[in-house]
């Protein structure tokens, strides 16, 4: 009794390994099995009472043995061999919802696509497959409207559009491409921050900002600089400015008032070093390539905060030319995208966790199947399986063995 019981202690502690209906007909069988026992101790003549009811016990706890194991794992195994791909549906379903919350809430727009080819293979349109609300806010589209349309359809001229959308997104599309860029939306006359990436071939992602207000004001900084100040002094952004060189040589207060430096700290490239280190040795690159080809300059990097917190910016500059055609000096702007990064790396990884839990749930069923099938092939004892009409649907070789026939006899045959 006292083994029974232990046995019991055991398949308790270990429950969450069993289905709940095996678990409970093998805690009854060793309830049975005990009670059995003690009726035993009781033993005084075979045709007693106490005999009989150990006996009566003893094939209870046989038949509930009987029923845990052979009928739910053999006749019923289907809930043994799923439960534990019920359990990832369940996470997946879970992680799934997070996913849904937050691309509802997302402050970028948020689509998924599918291109579509001609015969040659080249892009001539796309699908919209899904958008989030984000996306409506900011392109004006409604999703009832779009959902399962082309963009021709949905944005009519848009092929002949100069940013040339179908041909840049086709090549995400097919390509595998991870790319960034800023266009003019000629049918909705707004401008975008996208970015876009490929999560299979034929189909492609984009998350983008609109950028209307920024751009129209970039425009405007180009005619003076002063304007630029100007510009600088009433928006929330960072304002930057250095000479031809690339060096600060006047009083950022936008800069200091937000890293904490002191104008002597700025001054030269002293800037650099409120950069996170693991973003300095490329920021500084695409910088003196800037200045050496006096080309506009456009990275993303994370700048320390005076209370030691690191965000993202996205960091524009511009060169001013004298009218000679040499550079007089730089000037740029700062824009924190922090909660934009934050968003696109959530989305990711939330879609990697989701591929992850499919793989796992498909290799767990695929090994399941794997051993439920070497059972049976290689049982020794005697495996049948009928329909509901008593027709032979599977047997094993025990079974072919001692009805002295071969396994394929059976096959079609009541």
């Amino acid at each position: 009794s006292l083994i029974f019981l232990a046995a019991l202690v055991f398949f308790v502690r270990k429950r969450s390994a069993f289905d709940s209906r095996v678990l409970r007909l093998m805690v009854l069988s060793l309830l049975s099995s005990v009670v059995s026992e003690l009726c035993f101790t009781q033993y005084a003549s075979v045709y007693g009472l106490a005999n009989l009811a150990g006996h009566y016990f003893e094939l209870l706890s046989y038949a509930l043995i009987y029923r845990a194991i052979v009928v739910t794992g053999v006749v019923e195994p289907s809930s043994l061999l799923f439960r534990n791909l019920k359990q990832s549906e369940e996470a997946l379903r879970e992680s799934e919802a997070k996913y849904r919350s937050l691309f509802e809430n997302m402050i970028n727009g948020f689509a998924y696509h599918r291109i579509i080819t001609d015969e040659a293979g080249m892009p001539v349109d796309y699908v919209f497959l899904e958008v989030n609300a984000a996306f409506e806010r900011l392109t004006g589209l409604k999703k009832s409207d779009i959902i399962g349309k082309g963009v021709k359809e949905v944005l009519p001229g848009i092929e002949n559009d100069p940013a040339d959308w179908i041909g840049i997104y086709g090549k995400v599309a097919l390509e595998g491409e991870k790319i960034r860029f800023e266009h003019h939306a000629g049918p909705l006359n707004k401008w975008y921050s996208v970015s876009a990436y490929s999560p299979t071939k034929g189909r492609f992602v984009t998350v983008f900002e609109d950028v209307t207000e920024r751009k129209r004001a970039e425009e405007a900084l180009r005619l003076s600089s002063e304007r630029y100040r100007s510009y600088i002094e009433v928006t929330a952004q960072l304002g930057w400015a250095t000479n031809a060189d690339g060096e600060v040589v006047e009083d950022l207060p936008s800069w200091r008032e937000y890293t904490g430096q002191s104008f002597d700290e700025i001054k030269g490239w002293g800037w650099s070093k409120a950069l996170h280190p693991d973003d300095l040795a490329r920021t500084t690159d695409v910088w003196k390539k800037a200045v050496m080809t006096k080309s506009p300059y456009e990275t993303e990097y994370r700048i320390r905060r005076h209370d030691g917190i690191y965000r993202y910016f996205l960091a524009r500059g511009i060169p001013v030319f004298k009218e000679d055609g040499s550079v007089r000096e730089w000037v740029g702007t700062c824009i924190d995208i922090t909660e934009r990064k934050e968003a696109e790396n959530s989305l990711k990884n939330a879609h990697g966790e989701l591929e992850i839990r499919v793989q796992e749930r498909t290799a767990q069923v695929m090994e399941q199947s794997r051993i439920l099938e070497s059972f049976f092939k290689h049982a020794q004892t005697c495996l049948v399986f009928l329909d509901r009409e008593f027709n032979f649907v599977r047997v094993n070789e025990a079974y072919a063995r001692a009805c002295a026939r071969d396994v394929s006899d059976f096959f079609g045959h009541n």
